[in-house]
């Protein structure tokens, strides 16, 4: 009989640090590779410039604890899903950081931790958990074939079989909240995208609450009118504070709303005179001395 051979010691530790060292490189390789793509890295929460600040003085005393977390693309990238303030405080100044690849089947699963991830942490404050909140939602209701926030009634009854709870009470009970809460989530998100447009640092800071904004206001602003809303932002971005961009929006919209009026009452007058002249006509006349009378209380009324 054959006389079976077994590895000493020495071998199976020869292996074993053969194995550590073959995955040192093949980390090492990795994180020499990392993707970062703007659509996910907008997901992640932003830090104000003092706790990234003490962020990078805890990494610096106590090296890089929590490893990032990476996906492996299908186009074999490693993109960076979790990570990304301690990822660019460890390369600025060279510290060593662990790694964590998770599978996602793509992209929108990869986006759907991230929130999930977010919405998790402690330090995290309530204007941001609103808007990740209400983008969980939209998102949902992406996913059902909803548009524009209201589904076919196809869609909706196909929905309503498959789970009788809706997603606005699923969400709500996920995160203990109102069904009506993450309803407003949703009007938050869109009111905080038109007023900041594509400017991350502005919605950085709002979120932040380093400008400090009346949520319930901003809503009502952005579905009354985007476009100013859009303007406020601009304002706010020069450093006027929120009651200073609104107060300077009104005025603007009111000059323009007198504006469209003198002009209305104008071509009524004008019209009402010509005809009351070229047929004689006594309403017409009436109507234009009425139309006179409003002109008179748009001009020096104030």
């Amino acid at each position: 009989m054959a006389k079976k051979k077994f590895l000493n010691k020495t071998g199976i530790s020869d292996i074993i640090q053969k194995a550590k060292e073959q995955e040192k490189s093949n980390d090492a390789q990795i994180k020499d590779n990392i993707v970062i793509l703007d659509e996910l890295e907008k997901l992640i929460f932003p830090l104000s410039d003092e706790e990234f600040q003490q962020l990078e003085e805890n990494i610096l005393a106590e090296g890089c604890r929590e490893p990032l977390v990476l996906w492996k693309s299908e186009e074999d990238k490693f993109v960076l899903v979790d990570g990304h303030n301690r990822y660019k405080i460890c390369k600025k100044n060279s510290v060593d950081f662990k790694i964590l690849v998770k599978d996602f089947a793509d992209m929108e699963a990869a986006k759907d931790w991230m929130i999930n991830n977010q919405l998790g942490r402690r330090n995290v404050t309530e204007e941001t958990k609103s808007w990740l909140r209400g983008l969980q939602y939209k998102r949902e209701k992406k996913k059902q074939g909803w548009q524009s926030g209201i589904a076919t009634k196809t869609e909706e009854t196909a929905t309503e079989t498959a789970n009788p709870k809706r997603t606005v009470q699923i969400l709500a009970e996920q995160h203990n909240v109102s069904s009506s809460t993450i309803q407003r989530d949703e009007k938050f998100v869109d009111a905080v995208d038109a007023l900041v447009g594509d400017d991350a640092d502005l919605k950085k800071k709002i979120l932040n609450k380093e400008i400090k904004i009346p949520k319930t206001q901003l809503i009502k602003l952005a579905e009354a009118d985007s476009a100013g809303v859009a303007k406020i932002g601009k304002a706010l971005k020069k450093g006027s504070s929120w009651k200073d961009a609104v107060g300077g929006e009104k005025a603007t919209s009111n000059s323009n709303t007198e504006d469209s009026k003198v002009l209305k009452l104008k071509s009524s007058i004008f019209s009402s005179v010509e005809k009351a002249i070229s047929e004689k006509d006594e309403k017409a006349l009436a109507q234009s001395i009425k139309s006179l009378e409003q002109l008179r209380k748009v001009l020096f009324s104030k």
